[in-house]
């Protein structure tokens, strides 16, 4: 499928890739008729710049591109190598779901970044934070009533919270208000010029982030209003006081709408007043990510040395946005998730982990995934960067295990009717997800000469 404007160019496949994939009989039954589930995979290996063999087999300057013909593509600096392989990687749109959430994460930290360089206010991850109602007039004043005391926010705020909290429910049971939280912090022109920035992303090739996020996706979001925010920084001599640091704002910031053709899914769907119609659901004015994209973010996250743009976090925010994407349900502050593990059990947001602990032989404390995973309209999709951590002093066991990034995604969704909640989910999204884990695990760890 040729690309147009705001559409993705797709990787090239790699051979060697859907080799592997295809000897795996649990694979198949996707593999035989990859257009109907929209499958897309992307590995990129990373391995000391020593390791690599010399070879110019597509070498470029930044991992988000791949520009040659050839069907693996390289990155090299000082201190790593990156070898991409794709197999239908961004050859069509998929509905990125909760994936995008890292983006929220990451840009609200930068966010937080330009109001202290910029002399608004210091907002740290445990500053207290307040949010006016989104729904309330745009043409509202940029003052409050005082507050009763000063540990409370001001009237018609929402309770207090912290970024740390915020970030750490989006990642550790994907909560959707911390998403929508994030991107009230952000915005959209910071979250478009962060994407969209030439060193991150080739034009048009970049996410396209244009709404909040719902537990039942059937309602529309004015994507474009954001709510004032409140910190406790202190003002007028009060060192507990509250004061505004963002005010409220109407940010429509020239998104491109991509192209209703090319990015609708499904035969039919289920509108938001509960009517089928007969129509596949549009999604040109929805959130839009790549695997590329998605994946670069973790890469630049990870490896900050190929980092070049302007928009790095600190190493502070950096490294707390990697842990808090490498944890689980029992690392999260809120005891309500911490403690409920029959509804947050340790694998819940990670669709690669069960599959890649089973190819190191069973012990999970052995790898680290930091990832953001989605699931909604019938797609499922993960992102993840994937570390052997320990193998004891076994030099053997040890050997070759390089770390790697992983995304994929796929739609189940047999009866074509999008947002009727029939979806295939557990009998073939999630095994096939759990399966080529295992694979690629298998293939780059244990089973492939290096």
């Amino acid at each position: 499928m040729a690309a147009g404007r705001g559409a993705p160019a797709a990787l090239p496949d790699d051979a060697e890739l859907l080799a592997i994939l295809r000897a795996d009989p649990r694979l198949a039954s996707v593999l035989e008729d990859p257009e109907r589930y929209r499958l897309q995979v992307l590995l990129t290996e990373v391995a000391p710049a020593s390791d690599g063999d010399g070879d110019d087999d597509g070498a470029h300057s930044a991992p988000c591109e791949a520009t040659t013909t050839t069907t693996t593509t390289r990155t090299t600096t000082t201190r790593a190598t990156l070898r991409r392989r794709a197999y239908r990687a961004d050859a069509e749109y998929f509905y990125p779901a909760s994936a995008v959430k890292i983006y929220g994460a990451v840009v609200a930290l930068f966010q937080l970044q330009l109001m202290a360089s910029q002399g608004v206010a210091v907002v740290e991850l445990d500053t207290p934070l307040a949010f006016e109602s989104r729904t309330a007039p745009v043409a509202a004043s940029n003052d409050a009533p005082p507050p009763k005391s000063a540990a409370a926010p001001p009237l018609g705020c929402s309770a207090p919270t912290t970024m740390r909290r915020e970030i750490s429910a989006l990642f550790h049971v994907s909560d959707n208000e911390a998403f929508n939280r994030c991107y009230d912090v952000a915005g959209r022109t910071l979250m478009w010029e962060w994407a969209n920035s030439e060193s991150l992303n080739p034009p048009f090739r970049g996410p396209r982030i244009l709404h909040r996020l719902f537990s039942e996706a059937k309602g529309t979001d004015d994507g474009g209003s954001f709510p004032g925010v409140w910190a406790r920084v202190g003002r007028d001599g009060d060192e507990d006081a509250w004061r505004r640091v963002l005010c409220r704002r109407h940010d429509v910031c020239g998104h491109l709408v991509g192209d209703a053709k090319r990015e609708s899914v499904g035969k039919a769907h289920v509108a938001a007043d509960g009517t089928v119609v007969d129509e596949p659901l549009d999604c040109s004015a929805r959130n839009r990510a790549s695997l590329a994209s998605l994946q670069d973010t973790l890469i630049r996250l990870t490896r900050p040395e190929f980092d070049e743009s302007n928009f790095k976090l600190t190493e502070t925010h950096r490294r707390f946005v990697l842990a808090a994407a490498a944890g689980s349900p029992r690392d999260s502050p809120d005891p309500s998730a911490r403690d409920d593990a029959a509804t947050f059990p340790n694998n819940y947001n990670k669709f690669f982990v069960d599959g890649v602990t089973r190819a190191v032989g069973g012990d999970g404390s052995r790898v680290r995934i930091t990832n953001k995973c989605g699931q909604a309209f019938g797609f499922s999709v993960d992102n993840a960067f994937v570390e052997w951590i320990g193998g004891g002093e076994d030099e053997d066991e040890n050997r070759n295990k390089n770390p790697f990034y992983l995304a994929a995604a796929i739609e189940t969704n047999a009866n074509g009717v999008v947002n009727d909640d029939v979806y295939e989910y557990a009998d073939v999204a999630e095994p096939f997800m759990d399966a080529l884990a295992e694979t690629v695990a298998r293939w780059v760890w244990r089973e492939r000469e290096k």
